[in-house]
């Protein structure tokens, strides 16, 4: 619970208050007076350049909350239980007598142990891996949601395939996602096709075709909790899902629709007047579906081999099949660059599998060269993102990672920090372009967090076909850091990792 800050009174009488963070819930109110007096509560995450509520971004959300007094001279209380609202800022306006007595902000969200612990020194990161997490909280209410203050709020499914893993960290998501998994499952047409979101109130049929939740989030549930009950219910599915794609591939390349690396910086995306401006135009979305395609083989593979069902072998040749295409189509040998030598091109081939074992230095040179050519800037969008912090870790480019991620200046993680983020935005420039794709409460490009705790702090889980978990502790160690604490818990336990460099040396206690 929060004690809201009153800011001002507005020109018509409204009152406005500062929640002092963003977040999701609503406000509890306590008042006194005549019967029939009514009171209003308005609610938004930022205000307008006039200093009022900036209702652009909720889009047809009303985001009103109205009671209206009984009037017996007690004390009334009243806190909405069938709706919630994303907000940092709201107004009260009263109708009639009555006297406010008290206004409480109650944070809310659904019910699940929190996992996750980060510290090091520097404070910036320490801020960052909190609202992170705080965004993460917010945009989970049932379902993963995609945003929590305008008219949508719903589980994408094109999100939660980079999002889902960094979930696992923050909490014990082992109930909350076995329930979604069904809700996606409950999506699944005739043709083997799912939806965008589940349950399906909006978006397309089918989903994007780069969607790979249906397979990624078994298998995290899999690897996470030990869950092998979701993959024998889910297998059938997944294989009508591949089916499809395959049928509609040419020639193992997926073209469907123009989406692909979605809302990566302004500059990167093609410009529309009227709309998001969030289809990039430096990766060919070709790309990005047809990798998710290979990637969704590969694991679809791991699963046949846990329920040892035969499918391990005839799957094993298609990937080399997708493989093959996927490099002969995208790959330039001269120059060890994917497609159009994007960030996101080139990250999320790495990440997925798809460069040959020869051609990765090749391929990992020219993403460094690309970032500081950006002067340590991310190109990438809600695919992108969370695949360029992994594969620079993996290959050893530490303080790369980092300098991208303490960037202050935009586009960036930090800079949202700098212009007051608590939670993390949706577009990298939400504080100058005020359009109708600017939720400042995402949880899309937050997919990125699992540095602190996967990297930073090194802890790493594999399993095997027997679903026993292994633990690795590999921890990212830049130059320019100099401590870190990371814990969490896992099927087997609890883990803490520390490190810190002392008197020229590396101390490592797990």
């Amino acid at each position: 619970c929060l004690v809201p800050k009153y800011e001002k009174t507005l020109e018509d009488g409204r009152l406005l208050y500062d929640a002092g963070m963003n977040l999701t819930g609503w406000v509890k109110l306590e008042v006194s007076g005549e019967r029939g007096a009514k009171v209003e509560m308005s609610f938004a995450e930022e205000l307008s350049e006039q200093g009022d509520l900036d209702k652009v971004p909720l889009r047809l959300a009303r985001c009103k909350d109205s009671y209206i007094l009984r009037g017996d001279k007690r004390t009334e209380e009243y806190a909405p239980r069938f709706t919630y609202h994303g907000f940092r800022y709201f107004t009260v306006e009263q109708q009639g007598n009555a006297e406010i007595h008290h206004l409480t902000v109650e944070h809310i969200r659904s019910d699940l142990s929190e996992n996750a612990i980060f510290q090091c020194d520097n404070e910036l990161l320490n801020r960052m891996a909190k609202v992170m997490k705080h965004t993460d909280a917010c945009n989970l209410m049932g379902i993963p949601t995609d945003s929590s203050q305008r008219d949508e709020r719903h589980g994408w499914t094109t999100d939660t395939t980079s999002r889902a893993e960094g979930c696992t960290y923050h909490f014990d998501m082992g109930s909350f996602f076995e329930k979604w998994a069904r809700d996606v499952y409950d999506t699944q047409d005739k043709k083997g096709y799912f939806a965008d979101t589940a349950p399906f109130r909006w978006g397309r049929r089918p989903c994007d075709p780069q969607v790979n939740t249906p397979i990624s989030l078994i298998l995290l549930m899999y690897q996470m909790y030990g869950n092998k009950r979701i993959v024998e219910e889910s297998y059938e599915g997944m294989i009508r899902y591949l089916k499809a794609l395959l049928k509609e591939a040419d020639q193992y390349l997926i073209s469907r629709t123009g989406f692909g690396e979605w809302a990566c910086p302004k500059g990167e995306c093609y410009p529309e007047e009227y709309g998001a401006g969030a289809v990039s135009k430096n990766v060919t979305a070709t790309l990005v579906s047809t990798a998710y395609l290979y990637y969704s083989i590969s694991q679809i593979k791991q699963m046949a081999v846990i329920l040892g069902n035969g499918d391990a072998a005839f799957l094993d040749a298609l990937q080399k099949t997708v493989f093959e295409k996927y490099n002969s189509c995208f790959y330039n040998e001269n120059t060890g660059q994917y497609d159009k030598g994007s960030q996101s091109a080139n990250a999320l081939s790495l990440d997925l599998g798809l460069v040959p074992e020869e051609e990765c230095k090749k391929v990992v040179a020219n993403i460094v060269n690309n970032v500081k050519e950006h002067q340590y800037h991310m190109t990438t969008g809600n695919m992108g993102t969370k695949s360029l912090i992994e594969v620079l870790c993996r290959n050893e480019k530490d303080d790369e990672a980092y300098r991208i991620m303490t960037s202050t200046t935009s586009p960036g993680f930090g800079y949202m920090l700098a212009k007051g983020a608590t939670t993390i935005w949706e577009r990298w420039e939400a504080d100058r372009d005020n359009n109708i794709m600017n939720s400042r409460n995402h949880p899309m490009l937050a997919a990125a967090c699992v540095w602190f705790y996967k990297y930073l702090g090194g802890i790493q889980i594999e399993t095997d076909k027997q679903g026993l978990q292994k633990l690795k502790i590999v921890p990212s160690v830049p130059e320019e850091l100099n401590r870190v604490e990371a814990e969490m818990n896992i099927l087997n336990g609890h883990v803490k990792v520390s490190w810190k460099k002392e008197q020229g040396k590396f101390v490592l206690n797990v």
